[in-house]
């Protein structure tokens, strides 16, 4: 009668660890990394939001940011208090908790009049833009909006 051993050898143990540390490494990176300029953190949330949802939807998006607030519109049919740029469109803010805020802290230096206005368009262009945002203590963090720049952070 031949002995049999039972259990894992030395190198099936290793991959096992192998794995746990690749799987692990992978949570990490997820993790959003922590951060002086986390009060841009939901402007860039509705900024990524409205690029994916004017290529869900195949209409035109806009996002309107003041000094110390934003809010995202949606070109619509009709006629309104805002009309659009095409004939019979009108801009409709959009209803959503996700669609307009207000800066805790801070606010932007914009170019120009306010608002600064990005444009989201269907076929998933975004009007590139590099904005300042000053916090309270003065020191200022830039926030970047393109296509590159919102979907790079997006994924690990």
């Amino acid at each position: 009668m031949i002995d049999e051993e039972s259990g894992f050898t030395l190198l099936e143990m290793m991959v096992v660890v192998m794995l746990l540390a690749v799987v692990a490494r992978m949570v990490v990176t997820a993790l959003p990394s922590p951060a002086n300029n986390d009060a841009l953190e939901p402007v860039r949330f509705a900024a990524r939001w409205a690029s994916e949802q004017a290529q869900l939807e195949g209409r035109f998006w806009r996002l309107q940011i003041y000094p110390s607030r934003w809010q995202l519109s949606v070109l619509q049919a009709g006629h309104g208090d805002e009309p659009g740029p095409f004939p019979e469109t009108q801009w409709s803010p959009v209803n959503n908790r996700l669609a307009a805020g207000t800066l805790a802290a801070g606010e932007f230096d914009l170019p120009g009049a306010a608002p600064l206005t990005v444009w989201f368009l269907p076929d998933g262009d975004i009007t590139a833009t590099d904005l300042v945002w000053r916090a309270e203590d003065g020191q200022p963090h830039r926030l970047v909006l393109s296509s590159a720049a919102l979907f790079a952070q997006a994924t690990p």
